[in-house]
């Protein structure tokens, strides 16, 4: 049975990692009682064990040990006693291939026919092994433990031996022509990013003026930011993000960059001419906001004028509430409402 367990554990350990955070071992023993009514015990089992990494404890093994045929001195009884023990077991150097190590326990003791004052129980037991690696795969261990039975009876010594197979996480093996593909694969796809990236920025520099139509159709190349343009890039009209404070019609200075960058593009095309529309939000009676959306709109004229727009070209009017751009029921809402727009005529 223990060699069936053995060669299963062998295969086991060949799928399994490099990362290895647990043994399974298999155990044999030899045990003296220092009471001379039983013989010696000869024992085998099995053991698991977790390793630990940048801890004090090493690792934290729970065995199991059984002698099916242990005989009484001076007698023809024989017994079978079991020992389950968990052991904190130390390395006592940096060294995991070789090293000394100590272990401490507790346990339980079974004796299947108690005879001789020989009774089973708990017990502790102290020791130092010897453990050797021999490859990825496998670990011989010796060790030497003294065990102390709680009930005061005569201790026993155990020489214990172990085969041990460590496993963990799966160790996956790359073969050299797969990293070649991902290699290959990896430089197609950044020449397609790259190639994507190349083609984004000759469209974007195929529209100076950034207005969605490309300079080859684009017959008026200058067209301010946020205008809107017809299918042949001329602009038609623009949103000059200007907005009043409630019931004034005074324009903000934060603006003036706006109006200056406006009227630059106006001198530049003396062939448009303009329409200021101006609005007010919903608060105030109609006839009210009407001549308050006027004075907005003459505001906003006599500004382009001072930054020498000819006056002829320009138009004002207010269209009082009408139009709203977002929802009067809210302060942000008709903020935006507060707002001029221009229309361009050629």
């Amino acid at each position: 049975m223990y060699k069936i367990i053995f060669v299963f554990l062998i295969l086991i350990s060949n799928i399994v990692a490099e990362n290895k955070d647990y043994e399974i071992s298999l155990l044999s023993a030899v045990t003296k009682t220092l009471d001379t009514k039983i013989e010696k015990q000869l024992s085998f089992g099995l053991a698991i064990g977790k390793n630990f990494k940048n801890s004090f404890i090493d690792q934290i093994e729970l065995s199991h040990l059984q002698s099916k045929n242990t005989s009484y001195k001076n007698t023809s009884e024989k017994t079978k006693i079991t020992r389950t023990t968990l052991n904190a077991i130390f390395n006592l150097s940096k060294n995991d291939d070789s090293t000394f190590f100590a272990l401490i326990g507790l346990g339980n003791e079974h004796v299947n026919n108690e005879l001789n004052d020989y009774e089973g129980g708990i017990f502790a037991d102290y020791g130092i092994g010897y453990k050797h690696k021999i490859n990825d795969y496998g670990i011989l261990k010796a060790d030497l433990r003294h065990i102390l039975k709680v009930s005061g009876e005569k201790d026993n010594v155990s020489l214990v031996l172990a085969i041990s197979i460590p496993f963990g996480s799966k160790v996956i093996t790359v073969p050299r022509s797969r990293i070649l593909k991902i290699y290959e694969e990896e430089k197609v796809v950044k020449a397609e990013v790259i190639e994507k990236i190349v083609e984004e920025k000759i469209i974007v520099n195929n529209d100076i003026d950034n207005d969605g139509v490309l300079n080859e159709y684009d017959q008026c190349k200058n067209t301010p930011n946020g205008a809107k343009v017809d299918n042949v890039g001329c602009i038609i009209s623009v949103n000059l993000a200007i907005n009043f404070e409630s019931n004034s019609d005074k324009i903000n200075k934060k603006y003036k960059n706006k109006f200056t960058k406006f009227a630059v593009f106006l001198n530049d095309n003396p062939t448009y001419n303009v329409i200021i529309k101006a609005y007010t939000d919903s608060k105030g009676s109609h006839p009210y906001n009407l001549i308050l959306s006027q004075k907005r709109a003459d505001s906003t004229i006599k500004e382009l004028i001072k930054l020498n727009v000819n006056e002829s070209r320009l138009k004002a009017i207010g269209y009082g509430e009408q139009d709203p751009i977002a929802s009067n029921f809210t302060k942000e809402g008709r903020a935006y409402n507060r707002r001029v727009s221009a229309v361009i005529k050629k």
